[in-house]
């Protein structure tokens, strides 16, 4: 009975002593994370001087600056290999093509009805043979010479697959007819979104990631929809047909912006070797980006997400002087708005080994409509509920978890490239349970100004995401995707467990 009390004793006085750990550091939190600098930070970011923060334009590289600037002040370290702060983007910018015409199964198919060019030079009125392959994947060029020829395909992937990676595809479907020697790639439009909706989309300006020059991945690409009274073919791989095609292909040149990244050593020694990234998005998009309301022609997206950027900028001043056990990696990408696109080359080229990465805690969102709590979009997935629980309830705030699961959110914020790679990636959002009327108000509106936020709220929110941060980044076990989950594998691969 004596070891059991003991036993009991010696418990009970290490759950003590985390207790007053966990106060002194809510307290210092409490101290040192400063209303005033949260509010000029806000102020800023969503200023009118930065005309909406877009990818490719003046605000958003002023933007990118006050990042690089306040890291600098907080003494985050530039991540070792790296020259700076910046993780150079290379950019493409894409404007429409004002006219063109395509001439396939005896039908002329023009910009102002069926045809949509989405990328390539001038091409001079050029009668000649176009071949289907199916969906123009490497695998479709088996045994089919396309050289001197136009590629003929259909449209999108061969398995159903969310907007984003269609895409995506997009691009790369062009660097492989690029490659076998094609003239152009035309796809015949299949997806199932509505034409209009697309072709309002892409004949908007755009960016597309490229890691080569212009010349070497531009190539004559467009989407075509069949009318529904036309002789539609049966569409056998390998088969010719005569094509002609006029275009003054789009206008595009490179356009240089930033990631902007740095890191904070972990304090304990065997630790440090280890990272919690934290990440957020700092671009919106820009100036008459929708109705104009009111004479209000910029697109200042304070909820959208200066007010993820905050929140990187809080976490880079606190940890910077009590760093957690780990080290922390911060990352504020681009081109959110523009596909995923800065977390996406990121990913893509890590700036340290991803398996040193155990978690991405990601902030992002549309809004908020409930000021009590904190909206966790995988929350219950990525191994680290209770400490977000713990750290939200700290300031008064409640969690929920997926809200809107009909939005399927996981999947559209910056967390799902991290995601993809195996690495336990939520993104820690402003409170609503419904993406309603209350949030969609803000959502991409010229209305989203930082003069109409609650920066109580906000307050309470940086203080939640920062505690959150610490508290996994000297978690004991290490956080896992729950067992079944779809990016599970990824993540066994990546770990090796």
């Amino acid at each position: 009975m004596k070891s059991k009390s003991f036993l009991l004793f010696i418990f009970l006085c290490i759950i003590s002593k985390e207790s007053v750990y966990s106060q002194k550091i809510i307290k210092k939190i409490n101290k040192k994370v400063n209303e005033k600098v949260i509010y000029t930070d806000m102020m800023y970011l969503a200023s009118d001087e930065l005309k909406g923060r877009k990818t490719g334009e003046p605000g958003n590289e002023l933007a990118a600056k006050y990042i690089a600037e306040e890291f600098k002040k907080a003494g985050v370290k530039i991540v070792p290999g790296m020259k700076s702060y910046d993780q150079n983007l290379p950019f493409i910018k894409f404007s429409a093509a004002p006219s063109g015409t395509v001439e396939l199964l005896e039908k002329a198919f023009t910009i102002k009805d069926q045809l949509l060019v989405l990328d390539g030079s001038p091409v001079a009125k050029q009668s000649g043979e176009a071949i289907y392959i199916n969906y123009a994947l490497e695998e479709d060029y088996n045994g089919i010479d396309v050289k001197g020829k136009y590629v003929l395909a259909q449209s999108g992937l061969p398995t159903v697959a969310p907007p984003l990676e269609i895409f995506q595809s997009m691009s790369r479907k062009r660097k492989i007819a690029k490659e076998k020697g094609a003239l152009g790639l035309i796809e015949i439009y299949t997806l199932p979104y509505a034409f209009t909706a697309i072709k309002n989309y892409f004949s908007q300006e755009r960016l597309e990631l490229s890691e080569s020059s212009l010349e070497e991945v531009s190539l004559f690409h467009a989407y075509l929809q069949l009318p529904a009274n036309i002789n539609k073919p049966t569409w056998e791989k390998g088969q010719s047909y005569p094509i002609k095609v006029l275009s003054p292909g789009l206008i595009n040149k490179p356009i240089n912006t930033v990631n902007v990244i740095g890191y904070i050593p972990g304090k304990k020694k065997e630790l440090a070797d280890q990272f919690i990234l934290l990440s957020a998005h700092f671009d919106h998009v820009g100036v008459r980006a929708g109705a104009v309301v009111d004479n209000d022609t910029i697109w200042n997206g304070a909820r959208d997400n200066a007010w993820g950027t905050v929140g990187i900028l809080a976490a880079a001043r606190f940890l910077a002087k009590y760093p957690p056990d780990r080290s922390v990696l911060l990352a504020a990408v681009n081109g959110e708005e523009m596909g995923l696109l800065g977390s996406k080359y990121l990913a893509d080229h890590p700036v340290i080994p991803w398996n040193k990465v155990i978690f991405n805690l990601n902030s992002d969102g549309a809004g908020y409509a409930d000021t009590t709590l904190v909206s966790v979009i995988g929350l219950n997935r990525t191994g680290a509920a209770e400490e977000m629980n713990v750290a939200c309830k700290a300031f008064g705030l409640a969690t929920v978890a997926d809200p809107a699961p009909e939005q399927g959110l996981f999947d559209r914020s910056d967390n799902v490239n991290f995601a993809k790679i195996g690495i336990p990636a939520p993104t820690f959002a402003a409170g609503f349970r419904a993406f309603d009327a209350s949030v969609s108000k803000y959502y991409h509106q010229s209305i989203d100004n930082p003069t109409n936020i609650s920066y109580g709220y906000l307050y309470r929110f940086t203080k939640s995401f920062l505690y959150s941060a610490y508290l996994i980044a000297n978690k004991a076990k290490l956080p896992r995707w729950t067992e079944g989950d779809k990016y599970e594998p990824a993540s066994k691969k990546l770990y090796g467990y």
